[in-house]
């Protein structure tokens, strides 16, 4: 059980550390530092229009969290481009305001799609949402927890309305869990229930495993352009652990990338839990313990099959819900890429949904 509630997301961030004894961000970071603000229950949203040189941290062929860390260290204080807080962001709050992933066709938008994702981990974690706009790339919306954040904080609990203690809530540009591009790109990352470990060496640059989600979400506007910047990269892995990508777009194209001894599998797929998905990959597997994996995916296959894989934002929130891990989903969201809109539901309460429209 305790596996199948890691997921490949969580622990693929391990790598990141960052120093807050360092010089903090100069004037653009610290304003988007103070587009802070709580959206719900342990729950915050910041913004982040600028350069935050995530193509010099490609080129840059960071493998590995120590390298990474002297790389951000050195180099996240000379973010020098604009960061602004946008106009356009709107969230609606519920009026009482106190990991599985899906894709189907939404029901209420012609030839549009949509996604459904849980990530699992403690219910008590916190939760960060981020509207991000690159200097070169394409504005997104993505989501951390501050299992992340407190991580590079050397376990340091993450306190976001601290104000000595906000810049380090910019790092999660680099550690999104999940999150959906103005092109109707959706990406996700989640643990597949092995041990098997990725270190790519073709002489590609060096990406780790949420940089990589970043990457795609800034550069990738299709799956077929996406799994083509995952070919031309090389994925680095730690902890030991395996996870896979879902990935789809708003042609209704879905897969799940997986990787096992270096080499990459791509398989075309409405749903995906917490174990392998690529029929050469389960063969291979060794230690797979994918806990109560694959009766979550069966259950998400059958409701989906059984609405023929067209369904509204209701049924996915619902098809969603029946697969939570009880006091271990930290949120449900719900994107709609026709509308560049998400609706997030945290620990567990479905009855105060978070709309964001970017």
């Amino acid at each position: 059980m305790k596996k199948v509630l890691k997921t490949c997301a969580l622990l693929a961030i391990l790598f990141l550390c960052f120093s807050c004894n360092k010089t903090p961000p100069t004037e653009p970071g610290l304003n988007a530092v103070s587009s802070l603000k709580k959206i719900g229950d342990r729950a915050y949203s910041l913004e982040y229009f600028g350069d935050y040189l995530l193509d010099a941290l490609i080129n840059a062929d960071v493998k590995d969290e120590t390298a990474l860390r002297k790389y951000l260290e050195s180099d996240i204080p000379n973010w020098k481009t604009y960061a602004e807080i946008s106009s356009k962001l709107k969230i609606s709050l519920p009026d009482d305001f106190a990991c599985s992933s899906l894709v189907a066709a939404n029901k209420n938008s012609a030839g549009g799609q949509i996604y459904g994702r849980n990530f699992d981990w403690l219910n008590d974690t916190g939760i960060l949402l981020l509207h991000s706009k690159p200097t070169k790339g394409f504005e997104s919306i993505s989501t951390t927890s501050s299992f992340c954040l407190e991580f590079m904080q050397y376990g340091r609990k993450w306190e976001p309305e601290n104000n000595s203690e906000k810049a380090v809530t910019l790092m999660s540009v680099f550690v999104p869990m999940d999150g959906l591009n103005e092109k109707g790109l959706y990406v996700s990352i989640l643990d597949a229930g092995n041990t098997e470990k990725t270190a790519q060496a073709t002489k590609k640059h060096d990406v780790t495993t949420t940089v990589a989600v970043r990457y795609l979400l800034d550069h990738a506007d299709s799956v077929d352009k996406a799994l083509k910047l995952l070919r031309d990269i090389d994925m680095h892995s730690v902890l030991g652990t395996a996870y896979h990508f879902a990935i789809a777009d708003n042609t209704g194209k879905s897969v799940v990338v997986e990787w096992y001894d270096d080499e990459m599998y791509v398989t075309e797929t409405h749903a995906v839990t917490n174990h392998y998905i690529s029929s050469v990959c389960l063969e291979k597997a060794k230690n797979q313990k994918p806990g109560n994996s694959e009766e979550r995916y069966n259950t998400l296959m059958q409701i989906g099959s059984s609405k023929n894989w067209t369904m509204s934002q209701t049924e996915v929130r619902d098809a969603m819900k029946s697969v939570l891990q009880h006091d271990h989903t930290v949120w449900t969201t719900v994107y709609e890429p026709d509308k560049r809109r998400a609706t997030y539901y945290f620990h567990e309460d479905y009855t105060k949904p978070v709309v964001v429209e970017f």
